[in-house]
């Protein structure tokens, strides 16, 4: 790095006689400007209090501001594991998160606002947390619709019967307005096999029952899975 150590009058330190400021006067090199921009320190221009000259001071640079929540995210999903009435659980990846519920906590599911018994164990969420909070908690639930892969089991008219990867199984119940795709295709309900792996999203009226919205089969890299 080259630096230029030209100045027309050599600068000196010196604490001023009316304030305890330390000054630094005469011409300043630019070298000294630039390694104070280089080292993060402000350079201000400012007045000493007697009136007599005019003085540089240096200060530090002012540090950024912090935007952290205390360790904790703003929001979390997962799959309501454990469900009290001032404190849920949710699992999520590979871990557990207790959430505190209070009275102003907000719950909406399908667009519309709900009240807190609309949520219930096993419901898929997404919980917004309240920043100000030193401990996890809820300021606003958004029940999902649940989504179950697997592979189909039974198969009828009606429905078809999801063996879970975790060994639960799952009653789907599909109606004319499902939606079938395989992959990123259209599809359609006869295109379901029994041992075919699928994911399923929907509603759940109750606990191990899935009215399906979309089937979605997941083929394999060689083509369909078959049982």
């Amino acid at each position: 790095m080259n630096i230029d150590n030209t100045t027309s009058e050599p600068a000196s330190s010196a604490g001023c006689h009316h304030c305890s400021t330390r000054v630094i006067t005469g011409a300043l090199p630019g070298a000294l400007l630039r390694m104070g921009a280089l080292a993060g320190v402000v350079l201000v221009a400012a007045a000493c209090s007697s009136g007599s000259s005019t003085a540089v001071t240096t200060a530090p640079a002012a540090p950024a501001k912090s935007h952290s929540h205390a360790g904790h995210a703003h929001g979390v999903a997962g799959v309501v594991s454990s469900l009290g009435s001032a404190e849920m659980t949710i699992h999520t990846k590979g871990s557990s998160l207790s959430v505190v519920l209070t009275s102003a906590t907000k719950y909406r599911e399908a667009g519309r606002s709900v009240s807190e018994s609309a949520l219930s164990r096993g419901e898929h969420v997404r919980v917004g947390l309240v920043k100000s909070s030193s401990t996890p908690t809820a300021a606003r639930i958004l029940i999902l619709p649940p989504s179950v892969s697997g592979s189909i089991a039974t198969l009828s008219t009606t429905g078809f019967t999801l063996s879970a990867k975790s060994g639960t199984s799952y009653s789907v119940v599909i109606s004319p307005s499902t939606v079938y795709r395989s992959g990123k295709q259209p599809a359609s309900v006869s295109s379901l096999r029994v041992g075919e792996h699928v994911r399923v999203t929907g509603t759940s009226p109750s606990s191990g029952s899935v009215d399906a919205t979309a089937v979605t089969i997941i083929p394999t890299k060689g083509g369909r899975t078959s049982g």
